[in-house]
């Protein structure tokens, strides 16, 4: 009966338990003390990237069908960093035609316009310039918006993760979590020629941070610490089955609708995990517990979902 009013889907494609454990290791972005120009730093490194790449641009047709579902007219995205994903995402609801108001939220809030460089381009996106906690957010005005995280879910411990999952469920707010971080010997691997490419690219970013290229060239400390974070995120990545353990944990996730999945990326990020949950509406409860009554199963096997059609 939980699993049926859960609803889960069918995978992207069939994903395995890692045969790397999942470590919790530091990560510099996540440090208090941390600078925050080498913060900064990091952020539009990535930015620069992302807004080139697009990589969750696979999974955009599945978050606004989501957000659709939810009929709310506001996404808040929290942990935003550069806020290019919120971007894109905007862009592509922009094509479809779906009108949107967009918050943009980040416990450590920047003032870098080349970290951030869509606040002030007319996109009508709000960046919320106070710190915002995912595990409990404060969101005046936006509490029951549609909540999305990019490349930022790796960030939390299982119990603070069960807790932004529990606040979007109290809130009976949609979410969807995308990350294209993974737990493999072969994505970890290709980090290590990460200060290369950060060197690369800090020659590109505009406007110029003289301090930013001397910590790059001179004294090489943001070549090293983005490598460093960008490993360390994989081996805190969840995979598809560690979410779902996740969302099992959750009191109310029976009343959502939830969908997990692994996705093809592009070729720097080849694999988008990622969970969207979306408040199930009372006839589709009732539906599932008319097809309970006639004995339809969703069974489990080999760490995989199998999903019985009825």
């Amino acid at each position: 009966m939980t699993f049926l009013a859960t609803r889960w889907t069918s995978f992207a494609r069939k994903q395995k338990s890692s045969v790397i454990p999942r470590c919790h290791l530091f990560e510099f972005n996540d440090l208090g003390w941390f600078p925050q120009n080498f913060r900064d730093a990091l952020t539009a490194f990535l930015s620069v990237l992302e807004r080139r790449l697009k990589p969750y641009h696979p999974v955009h047709p599945q978050i606004l069908g989501a957000i659709r579902s939810t009929g709310r007219n506001a996404v808040v995205d929290l942990c935003t960093g550069n806020g290019m994903s919120a971007l894109a995402l905007r862009e592509s609801a922009v094509a479809e035609e779906v009108t949107l108001e967009w918050l943009l939220t980040d416990l450590f809030p920047t003032n870098s316009p080349a970290t951030f460089p869509g606040q002030n381009n007319g996109t009508g996106i709000v960046y919320l310039r106070r710190p915002i906690n995912a595990c409990a957010p404060t969101l005046d005005g936006y509490q029951n918006a549609f909540r999305t995280i990019f490349t930022a879910f790796h960030h939390f411990r299982p119990e603070d993760a069960a807790k932004v999952l529990q606040s979007a469920v109290d809130a009976r707010a949609g979410i969807a979590v995308c990350e294209f971080t993974h737990r493999s010997v072969g994505n970890c691997l290709k980090y290590l020629a990460t200060p290369l490419l950060v060197c690369v690219v800090m020659l590109r970013i505009r406007p110029i941070r003289w301090d930013w290229l001397f910590f790059t060239f001179v004294i090489p400390i943001l070549p090293l610490a983005i490598a460093w974070d960008g490993m360390v995120s994989n081996l805190r990545s969840y995979s598809a089955v560690e979410l779902q353990e996740l969302v099992h944990s959750v009191p109310g996730h029976a009343t959502y609708r939830w969908e997990i999945g692994v996705a093809d990326g592009c070729w720097m990020f080849p694999t988008i995990t990622y969970l969207i949950g979306s408040p199930e509406t009372l006839s589709l409860l009732v539906a599932s517990c008319e097809l309970a009554d006639r004995n339809a199963t969703i069974c489990w096997g080999d760490d995989e979902l199998i999903r019985h059609e009825f």
